[in-house]
């Protein structure tokens, strides 16, 4: 009975997280074409979850000061069931790169994703005051713009987007506009 009981509790709690982990209700949502963005602010980070019609990547950037150039940017796929995500920063108008300082830790947490019926779906938890010198805050109570994205069905962080779309947003309200 112990031997049977374990392994029976140890899955009923992966089914009930798995659970919990998809429903959560977010307190803002846009959807732009074939992409939508959702996220809700805790008093120091920012859940988000974008989906978009593609098997291939989805990526959000957050306040460039020209084109790409300066931004945080967060990429990501679904392969074999399992979400990778990358934060890059835009080092160029056109172009942006993993970060290479070897003191650059990785502030993402609670990243799950799903890929199915032709959508990826990707969710995480990023700060919104970062922990070192080489990206700006997120300052969620102005407007900034917000760099949507998403590559052709290939799961690669170095294809270029096959959708791109640029908003004004403020996250507190929720309010937004094209650019």
């Amino acid at each position: 009975m112990k031997r049977f009981f374990f392994p029976a509790a140890v899955i009923v709690i992966l089914l009930a997280s798995q659970c919990l982990a998809q429903d959560v209700t977010y307190q803002h949502s846009i959807t732009v074409e074939q992409m939508t963005f959702q996220w809700t602010l805790n008093s120091d980070s920012m859940q988000v979850r974008l989906s978009a019609k593609t098997m291939g990547w989805v990526g959000i950037g957050f306040n460039p000061t020209k084109a790409m150039k300066d931004a945080k940017f967060i990429i990501g796929y679904v392969k074999k069931g399992e979400a990778k995500i990358q934060e890059q920063y835009g080092n160029g108008d056109f172009t942006h790169a993993k970060y290479a300082a070897p003191d650059k830790k990785n502030e993402i947490t609670n990243i799950s994703g799903n890929e199915a019926n032709g959508m990826t779906e990707l969710a995480f938890t990023i700060p919104l005051i970062v922990g070192n010198t080489y990206e700006q805050a997120i300052k969620a109570n102005q407007e900034m713009t917000i760099l949507l994205a998403s590559g052709p069905g290939l799961d690669s962080f170095l294809t270029k987007h096959q959708f791109k779309k640029t908003l004004k947003v403020n996250l507190s309200t929720g309010s937004h506009q094209n650019m």
